[in-house]
């Protein structure tokens, strides 16, 4: 049997357009899904896009990202955590 070969996949590569990362970034929105959000966010610093979006490989900042889409970051508290 013939020994398959992989190659490693980065969704860094795969940002072609600034609208590509865009689009990564719109879908990880509507769907709710900040994991996915956070790793395009690790993404984006590691691609060539980085600078387009205020990044900076050492230290990434979600803020300055955020600002250049149009959006702002509020948190906010929904309960009460109860320490034991």
């Amino acid at each position: 049997m013939e020994k398959e070969n992989f190659t490693k996949w980065d969704m860094a590569d795969n940002f072609k357009t600034k609208e590509d990362v865009i689009n990564y970034i719109k879908v990880a929105i509507e769907d709710n899904d900040l994991y996915f959000l956070f790793k395009i966010f690790e993404a984006i610093s590691r691609s060539k896009f980085a600078s387009d979006f205020n990044l900076n490989n050492n230290k990434p900042s979600l803020e300055p990202l955020l600002n250049t889409l149009g959006f702002s970051l509020k948190l906010e508290k929904i309960n009460d955590l109860q320490m034991a």
